[in-house]
């Protein structure tokens, strides 16, 4: 089989509801999908094993980015802004033989192994996905940085960039605030980012938010506006801290968190709303492993694996396509669940 005829099946059987490799047997008589696919006939779960164990490595996954980007350029070069979302999530592993994986940061099932799987999209569609090990949350400053470079690249230019609480540390805002629009472009990326309960910033805006007005934005949601102020203890540098106060109904009880940005234009309740637009991408995970079994990593070697999550995230903008131009707007947000049967 020739590598793109591999890459268009293995897309169209992600689509199908392949949950295992080995179920990709189901498929070798199918002559006309095969045929529809422009493909002699069907592969067997062996080789499509075979071929993400061979071909799992980082230029195969820079390759399928670049094959996403042509799809999308049109719609990214016409677009009035470019709205890059990053988000790690969890994956389990249920086992320490594949590479990276780690015990002790699963949330929902605490000391059992896991990896770290880490997407970005822009204008809610995927550009990028990786997999990293299971107690490398991103972090890591140059980590970040790099596949930021990478969407950049990608999509052309970059004007906003919305994070969650996972990225949050001094050093990336520092970097955020040199973060160019373009390659070498002295125009800066505007960013809002959560930074949770964590920083110095957000203690001393809890200990004096009975002398602000807090703004109602919707039912058990408030924000108050805090101000330029310094967020952590290891960056003197001050940043507009925006103040969120949420009505927990499962707890019963109140949460606060911060978000901090460098735009001063909009006012503190559509910068929330506005960064609570990000949800395409959490919409994403919970699609991925329920509807494409994305927990179910086929490999042992981190880039098969990590191929494994970008041709997850290529049928993901593939089923997307197909929502917009094919089916009746109230239909566009569908899952691949709901579509199969």
């Amino acid at each position: 089989f020739y590598v793109n005829d591999m890459l268009v099946g293995l897309i169209a059987l992600l689509i199908l509801g392949l949950s295992r490799f080995y179920h990709a047997k189901k498929y070798r008589q199918e002559d006309l999908l095969a045929k529809s696919l422009g493909m002699k006939r069907m592969f067997s779960g062996t080789t499509a094993y075979r071929f993400i164990k061979i071909y799992g490595t980082l230029t195969m996954c820079r390759g399928l980015q670049k094959a996403n980007a042509c799809i999308k350029k049109n719609d990214w070069d016409s677009a009035a802004e470019i709205i890059v979302d990053g988000d790690p999530t969890t994956l389990r592993s249920y086992d320490n033989r594949k590479q990276g994986s780690c015990k002790g940061f699963n949330k929902l099932r605490p000391g059992l192994p896991c990896l770290q799987g880490i997407a970005y999209f822009a204008n809610g569609d995927y550009v990028t996905t990786e997999v990293v090990a299971g107690n490398a949350v991103p972090l890591d400053s140059l980590e970040l940085f790099t596949h930021l470079q990478n969407v950049r690249r990608l999509c052309g230019r970059i004007d906003w960039i919305r994070l969650d609480a996972g990225h949050t540390s001094a050093l990336n805002l520092r970097r955020l605030d040199d973060f160019s629009r373009h390659g070498n472009s002295r125009e800066k990326v505007n960013y809002i980012i959560c930074i949770g309960s964590s920083g110095i910033g957000f203690s001393n805006a809890m200990a004096t938010a009975h002398c602000r007005i807090w703004r109602h934005v919707k039912k058990g949601v408030f924000v108050q506006e805090v101000g330029c102020v310094q967020i952590f203890q290891e960056d003197r540098q001050p940043h507009r801290m925006i103040l969120v106060k949420r009505y927990s109904e499962m707890k019963e009880q109140w949460t606060y968190y911060a978000l901090v940005t460098n735009d001063n234009t909009q006012g503190c309740v559509g910068l929330y709303r506005f960064y609570h637009k990000r949800q395409t991408i959490e919409s994403f995970f919970d699609e991925a492993k329920h509807s494409y079994w994305l927990e179910h990593l086929p490999c042992v070697k981190l880039y098969s694996n990590c191929l494994y999550f970008n041709l997850v995230g290529l049928a993901f903008n593939i089923l997307a396509l197909f929502r917009r131009d094919c089916l009746r707007r109230q239909d566009h947000r569908l899952e691949l669940m709901t579509l199969q049967w």
